[in-house]
């Protein structure tokens, strides 16, 4: 029987720990510490769809009050004037990053003090440890992959509302983290990837389109960029950073402004910006700017279309604010599922400054720069090819780091998901489990939140693809795709006719916007979708001998047709025209 007595652990310094006592912990834990320890995993009850569209709504709100304040200040600081569109393209995506990253860390610690028994905390110590981070890239991977940092994070949120939590915190101290820069030798092999782009502008005139990256088949980009009548181009992105130390006096001085009235998660947000704000937005964001002005970019583009580079390029999303200003279109492709359907993507600052949103099929009045299009990567060719020697069921795993992304997505959800593959495997028949392909990727190589998973299946004695071989081979063995979270793949593989299903947490519905509750039902009802790993297996084992004929019946045709109508439109020979008409009527 445990004791009401718990102590939360949020520390990797585990020398302190007494078997004889009970703890708890936010993350998944080894079976080795916890055969050392009594330490309890904390499992957080999966919220309502109201909660979620609710605390969305109100990161939105602190988003909107903090841009136009931050805004000021950057470019003060900087001697700029952006307004406020073209500063979303610099800074939005990581904004929204830091405020759901804030919330999420705030509202966990409100769930463990109302429902768990803690008498105090082993924490780690922040005020030695630097939070800033290079780039918006590495302040995403920090959540999962460098756990220091992230309970420091944890850390910094609890001193702010000290009084509000526990009074008695042990407190751990730590060595002050060092910044590490990327290595100059993999920007120079950049530099020579972009030779030919260099070339080209100052080959041809400058006021060719910037079109890169886009999502579609390198072909097939390349296709639409002879439509616009010039030469095909290769644009690589350069991570490289102006190794400037950590401006500690500009970020004090600008720290002490933003002084809070309150003690709220609002006023944590705004007041720490300067304590979070990557390098590439003080530090070296002039030189971010003079790169963006040279000849890696056209100085006066046609436009510019992306579906990806406004993410993590920082030297491209200050070329693309530059042109905003010069007011030059910006057209953003979807590049991946879950836009409109998932509730955390309502919020995307790209709906707010995109010339024009070019989406695979989905248009509303709700957001009014949308155009439907088709799903990009449904132009790849002789994918849905008829091979009768495809006896393999290939198993796709999610990133294991993109909990990190979602407000209401923890990392018990990790080993959650892949328990039910696990005994996914365990029912169904022998003869499948020999012809099974377990897909992992990178991620599963990396410590994400203090674990490695790349041995999770190895007593399984099944097939195990590591994620380097093109996808596209793997698919020419696949009778049927089984994906275990709501991805890319199954949309394209529905929109190529794939055999394909999802097995998701019991609770993922409420993660979907009410608008797109039908389609998922529709994919459940003709076992498309399943969220119990037996049922999952015992549908397989049924039909395994005829996934044709199960995957061609009127009613999984008809629930696909209804899923991919208005949302998920297959390409034609005519689709690269249709997306060059609408670019050129919004240029």
């Amino acid at each position: 029987m445990r004791s009401n007595n718990n102590i939360l652990l949020l520390c990797q310094n585990f020398s302190r720990l007494d078997a004889k006592k009970n703890y708890l912990s936010i993350f998944p834990i080894s079976n080795e510490l916890k055969e050392k320890f009594m330490i309890k995993e904390i499992n957080f009850v999966s919220p309502t769809r109201k909660k979620l569209l609710d605390k969305y709504e109100f990161c939105n709100q602190i988003y909107q009050k903090i841009i136009k304040k931050i805004l000021k200040l950057f470019n003060e600081i900087h001697t700029v004037n952006f307004r406020e569109k073209e500063f979303e393209i610099i800074i939005g995506y990581w904004l929204k990053n830091y405020i759901y990253q804030s919330v999420k860390i705030f509202q966990q610690l409100e769930y463990i003090i109302l429902n768990e028994k803690v008498c105090s905390i082993i924490i780690t110590e922040h005020k030695k440890f630097s939070l800033i981070k290079e780039n918006s890239s590495s302040f995403a991977e920090a959540h999962a992959l460098d756990l220091e940092w992230y309970y420091c994070f944890f850390s910094k949120i609890i001193h702010f509302f000290e009084k509000d939590f526990l009074k008695k915190i042990i407190i751990i101290n730590i060595k002050s983290n060092k910044s590490k820069h990327p290595k100059k030798k993999k920007d120079e092999e950049n530099f020579k990837k972009n030779f030919l782009y260099y070339l080209l502008n100052f080959t041809k005139n400058n006021n060719r389109a910037f079109i890169s990256h886009t999502y579609l088949p390198f072909f097939q980009e390349k296709k639409l960029e002879l439509i616009f009548n010039q030469i095909p181009s290769y644009y690589k992105s350069l991570h490289h950073q102006n190794n400037l130390p950590i401006n500690t006096e500009l970020r004090k001085k600008y720290s002490n402004l933003l002084i809070p009235k309150y003690k709220n998660i609002e006023s944590f947000i705004f007041s720490n910006i300067f304590n979070f704000i990557p390098k590439s937005y003080l530090e070296n964001f002039k030189y971010n700017l003079k790169i963006s002005q040279s000849n890696l970019f056209p100085k006066n583009p046609k436009f510019i279309f992306t579906s990806n580079l406004n993410f993590f390029d920082e030297i491209f999303k200050v070329y693309a604010a530059r042109q905003l200003k010069n007011k030059k279109s910006i057209f953003i492709g979807q590049h991946g599922n879950n836009y409109f359907s998932k509730i955390h993507n309502n919020y995307l600052p790209e709906f707010s400054y995109a010339t024009k949103f070019l989406s695979w099929g989905y248009e509303s009045f709700k957001f009014k720069n949308v155009v439907g299009l088709f799903n990009f990567k449904s132009l790849q060719q002789n994918i849905t090819k008829k091979n009768l020697s495809r006896d393999k069921i290939i198993i796709f795993f999610d990133f294991l780091n993109t909990v990190c992304d979602n407000l209401f997505c923890y990392p018990q959800e990790i080993t959650a998901s892949l328990s039910r593959i696990d005994k996914f495997l365990i029912n169904i028949k022998k003869e499948i489990k020999d012809n099974t392909i377990l897909r992992i990727n990178t991620s599963f190589y990396e410590k994400i939140y203090g674990q490695i998973y790349s041995g999770y299946y190895k007593n399984f004695k099944v097939e195990i693809d590591d994620g380097k071989k093109n996808v596209s081979k793997i698919l020419d063995q696949a009778k049927l795709c089984i994906f275990n979270y709501d991805s890319t793949g199954f949309l394209e593989n529905i929109c190529n006719n794939v055999p394909s299903i999802m097995l998701l947490g019991k609770d993922y519905l409420n993660f979907i916007n009410d608008d797109f509750i039908k389609k998922y039902k529709s994919l459940i009802s003709c076992k498309l979708i399943f969220f119990k790993d037996y049922q999952l297996a015992n549908h397989v084992n049924e039909i395994w001998n005829e996934v044709g004929t199960w995957w061609e019946s009127r009613a999984v045709q008809n629930s696909l047709k209804l899923f991919n109508s208005r949302f998920n439109i297959k390409g034609n020979s005519k689709s690269l025209q249709l997306m060059s008409l609408i670019i050129k009527k919004n240029i």
